[in-house]
């Protein structure tokens, strides 16, 4: 277990925790978590774990920016969770089908294992998208991708990750619960 792999876990979750209570700075506290664990995944061989960190660092800052924006803008529930349409559903689905096809092309002979490896690459581009839109169905998103990340750590003995993704998979449930009472309690106040 390498120092960056603690101190990311660390951060990770303090990420998780401040987005389920929908709090702003946990941005850059993720984007900082998502940075530190870079080397840590190359140095595995887990190619595209490595590049979806980078990438949740990019997505991080819209995700940051968009919750500013909600917050300046004071538009009225732009922070109140919502469910997803049949018609997003579907096109985060085809999102996550072709993502899968395209990074396990790219990923196939430089990832231990790529199945999993892309596949959790998908999940994890697509969740982060749904969470800086404020997407219920994130959450377990998240909890499924969080699991199966535990597994990978687990199978590449990278054990401070491996107990950061199950902890992870919890919040997820503990994300989901928060949201779905923020939603619940707003649209309570709106009828």
């Amino acid at each position: 277990m390498s120092i960056l792999e603690l101190i990311s876990s660390v951060l990770t979750v303090f990420f998780v925790l401040g987005a389920a209570h929908q709090k702003i700075w946990s941005w850059p506290v993720g984007i900082a978590g998502t940075l530190l664990a870079i080397p840590p995944y190359l140095e595995a061989g887990l190619v595209a774990e490595a590049l979806l960190q980078a990438v949740y660092a990019v997505l991080g800052a819209s995700g940051w920016f968009a919750w500013r924006a909600d917050r300046v803008n004071q538009s009225f529930g732009a922070e109140i969770p919502q469910w997803m349409t049949s018609v997003e559903r579907f096109k985060a689905l085809v999102l996550f089908a072709l993502l899968w096809m395209v990074s396990g092309w790219v990923f196939w002979s430089s990832s231990v294992l790529p199945v999993l490896d892309t596949a959790l690459l998908s999940a994890g581009l697509v969740a982060t998208g749904l969470e800086a839109k404020r997407k219920m169905e994130a959450w377990p998103l998240w909890f499924v991708a969080n699991a199966l990340s535990s597994f990978v750590a687990v199978q590449r003995e990278m054990w401070a990750f491996a107990i950061l993704y199950l902890v992870l998979t919890v919040l997820s449930g503990y994300s989901y619960t928060k949201w779905s009472r923020s939603r619940n309690s707003a649209t309570a106040e709106t009828h």
